[in-house]
């Protein structure tokens, strides 16, 4: 409900009413969806983040790293911003470390990652940190670890380009949108819809909250 209230400027009455709404019209498989948020705007200047890459316990190519970034670009050139790789650390791709059962602990997984890599070169330099790692949750795609400004993607997962733009909304000051608020864009979080639609798109509200 609290993404809820942020989205809708705390109105607990129209929050309940589209939740209710959401369970009373979602049928089996079929996605409740109202709308497919589409603002497009046209950005003054192109805004880059520059990317440190860092694998453990994957089998990602250089390739799927760049289709990732591509994929990225593609979604938040749209917004203004432009992610570039700088480097690539696989010291540990083949270390034998799961995160399985920590995909809703942010804490852990950084300090569990922290035994193996050190980011204090990257945070120095305003890097986004992006660290890819194989998964068995097949609909776990990423997660935003605010600690040290990264993102953890499944290297393995069905729509990697798309996790890793959701995350990095969040380091872009976006929250997650609700999914049963059967608005649908990028930052929809959870429910059918993610794993059915992949939108891509923000809304008017969610364009001026990012950094100018």
């Amino acid at each position: 409900m609290s993404l809820c209230l942020q989205d809708y400027n705390n109105d607990t009455s129209l929050c309940y009413s589209k939740c209710l709404s959401y369970w009373a019209n979602q049928r089996g498989s079929q996605c409740y969806v109202t709308s497919n948020e589409t603002y497009l705007p046209k950005p003054n200047a192109m805004k880059t983040r520059t990317v440190d890459a860092y694998l453990i316990n994957t089998n990602i190519s250089d390739s799927g790293i760049k289709q990732t970034i591509n994929g990225m670009n593609t979604i938040w050139n749209v917004y203004g911003f432009n992610f570039s790789i700088e480097s690539v650390n696989n010291t540990f791709s083949k270390e034998n470390e799961s995160f399985d059962g920590l995909e809703t602990d942010p804490n852990r997984i950084t300090e569990r990652l922290q035994q193996h890599y050190d980011f204090s070169s990257s945070i120095e330099k305003g890097h986004i940190i992006l660290v890819f790692s194989d998964m068995k949750n097949p609909y776990f795609g990423g997660i935003h670890l605010p600690n040290i400004t990264g993102v953890f993607v499944a290297s393995n997962y069905r729509n990697t380009s798309w996790a890793t733009s959701h995350e990095a909304g969040h380091i872009l000051n976006l929250w997650d949108k609700p999914y049963y608020s059967g608005e649908i864009n990028l930052m929809t979080h959870g429910g059918c819809i993610r794993d059915n639609f992949y939108p891509t798109n923000l809304n008017e509200k969610q364009y001026e909250m990012l950094p100018k």
